[in-house]
């Protein structure tokens, strides 16, 4: 971790005195991400490097902060926190969405269906069948690792 936490203590991993969340010139809001290992890297909490700038992150509309993270409600969509797990939204941390409602490909959708995403817990309630990769597949179709799906219970692989 390469937080800056107390003025006057050494930088973590990067060298330099802490001042403000910086070190030196380089990681604290509004100034150059400090360049170690070719990465960018920012010391001030709630920023994150963008665009070679440490900028502040984690409100909608912001660059998304260490980890892809986000404040609550929010997910991180191409680098930006939205508002997330409403159907056609970004899905929350962890790929969570509203009831009724499963992540496909990051973003959420209907659920449980056939042809449908998983809905949580990798469940089909909408037609008894199978989640086989993320999607919901009727009882009686083929699992794609093989096998058959049966009434709701889960595809092999």
């Amino acid at each position: 971790m390469n937080t800056c936490t107390g003025a006057g203590n050494m930088c973590p991993n990067l060298g330099g005195t802490c001042t403000a969340g910086s070190c030196g010139t380089c990681g604290g809001s509004g100034q150059p991400c400090c360049m170690n290992g070719g990465g960018g890297t920012c010391t001030a909490s709630g920023v994150s490097c963008q665009n070679g700038t440490c900028s502040p992150c984690g409100a909608a509309g912001q660059g998304c902060c260490a980890g892809d993270s986000c404040s609550a409600g929010l997910g991180c969509a191409n680098r930006v926190c939205v508002a997330c797990g409403g159907a056609g939204q970004a899905c929350c941390a962890g790929g969570n969405c509203n009831a009724g409602l499963g992540c496909n490909m990051g973003t959420c959708a209907q659920c449980g269906g056939a042809g449908q995403a998983c809905c949580a817990g990798q469940t089909c309630p909408g037609n008894g069948g199978c989640c086989d990769n993320n999607v919901c597949i009727n009882s009686g179709s083929m699992c794609s690792q093989g096998g058959t799906c049966a009434n709701g219970m889960p595809c092999p692989g």
